[in-house]
């Protein structure tokens, strides 16, 4: 799993072998566990979600009409937008989002970054902007946390960038039908990642290099054809097939399997 050295890997999987059932992320992570050697019957992948019930009453709110006066607005109806939200920490690589967009804006003035958050990182991302000349196509707008309040910068972005590991976060965009651009190496990758189908409801740049993610943010934001049906896709994933009631019945299915074989253990046992 991303972010656990060898050892402690090694040590969590010798344990997994003494419990009954085994509790993964994703459908991939099961895969990978029955090339282990681990019993199907007793894996179960949850497909980690979030509810997506806020997203679509805060969609539901914002009309075209009431969003276009929100553009016209804040300046940003004419603007070809990239959206970030989550935590500013170093893990999350937003430096590449900010060195990306400099190398972008020599060829598209319109590109606008937006990031929701805070964190650690925030001064020296300030500095950086600065250093390369892009502190006017970024807005800083924080932390927020109320869907309806973020909901419309969520719907005038064209594309979300995570560059770093990206954890559910995918699902918060993917939700509002935005396609993600995250990195391509899976060993420095939350188990979510699996939800992203390259070419098919996002894009994988490759890792550390904001040259390729320039590329990939360039190729979406200019090609409709080639975005609009990963964006649609975007949104089939996060309503159909990562939700949270199917979430919740995985982790049923799960427990039940567990108290099935431990009534057939004290069977066995003449307990």
């Amino acid at each position: 799993m991303p972010g656990q050295n060898r050892l402690n890997y090694y040590i969590r999987r010798r344990l997994m072998r003494w419990t009954d059932v085994v509790l993964l992320y994703t459908e991939k992570e099961k895969k990978e566990f029955m090339r282990m050697g681990f019993p199907p019957d007793r894996l179960f992948a949850i497909n980690n979600a979030i509810d997506q019930t806020p997203i679509r009453e805060a969609t539901q709110k914002w009309s075209a009409t009431r969003l276009r006066s929100f553009q016209e607005e804040h300046g940003i109806h004419d603007k070809q937008l990239f959206l970030f939200c989550g935590r500013l920490a170093v893990k999350a690589r937003v430096d590449l989002a900010i060195e990306a967009l400099a190398l972008l804006k020599e060829a598209n003035k319109h590109c606008l970054l937006i990031l929701i958050g805070d964190g650690e990182e925030r001064d020296r991302l300030r500095d950086l902007a600065e250093k390369l000349g892009v502190m006017d196509s970024i807005r800083w707008l924080g932390a927020l946390y109320e869907q309806e309040v973020m909901a419309p910068w969520f719907l005038s972005a064209k594309v979300f960038v995570y560059p770093g590991y990206i954890g559910l976060s995918i699902m918060h965009a993917m939700g509002y039908g935005l396609p993600v651009i995250t990195h391509d190496n899976m060993d420095n990758q939350s188990p979510e990642v699996a939800a992203l189908r390259n070419g098919e409801n996002g894009i994988l740049f490759k890792e550390n290099s904001s040259k390729d993610l320039a590329r990939r943010m360039m190729e979406l934001i200019s090609n409709e054809s080639l975005r609009m049906p990963m964006s649609a896709q975007a949104l089939v994933t996060a309503q159909e097939e990562f939700t949270l009631p199917q979430m919740v019945k995985r982790f049923w299915d799960a427990t039940c399997a567990a108290a099935s074989l431990r009534s057939e253990s004290c069977l066995d046992t003449g307990q």
